[in-house]
């Protein structure tokens, strides 16, 4: 949802680079796939999303960071073949896609945790 609509961004991203290489790129293609990533899960934790059950929502989050899997593996695919001319923009489809997996890890994480102190609590 907002990560599908965030990939139209890549463009402007892209143009904000400019030539930009080495560290510096890197930080802005970071930077900038993090913005995408709170701005979904601010999506996901508002008011429309409050009145979906927790597996609808855990569900929709995990099909998010399953679509932005995909689309960062289509536009190496497309930059392999010569579809794709534009590295900046397989580049942030990559980091956007690391970065929404590392979130979704924390968060399982997370939940494992509070699950087992919650299991280790005394009746």
């Amino acid at each position: 949802m907002a990560i599908a609509a965030g990939l139209g961004g890549i463009e402007a991203i892209s143009g904000l680079l400019g030539n930009q290489a080495g560290p510096a790129a890197i930080e802005a293609i970071q930077a900038a796939a993090a913005s995408k990533i709170a701005a979904s899960a601010a999506a996901v934790a508002g008011p429309q999303a409050m009145s979906g059950t927790f597996g609808g929502l855990v569900t929709e989050a995990l099909r998010q960071v399953n679509q932005s899997q995909v689309d960062a593996d289509m536009a190496v695919k497309n930059l392999a073949i010569g579809k794709e001319k534009n590295l900046h923009s397989v580049m942030i489809a990559l980091e956007e896609a690391s970065l929404s997996m590392q979130f979704a890890m924390a968060i399982r994480n997370k939940v494992i945790e509070a699950y087992q102190e919650v299991s280790r609590m005394q009746v």
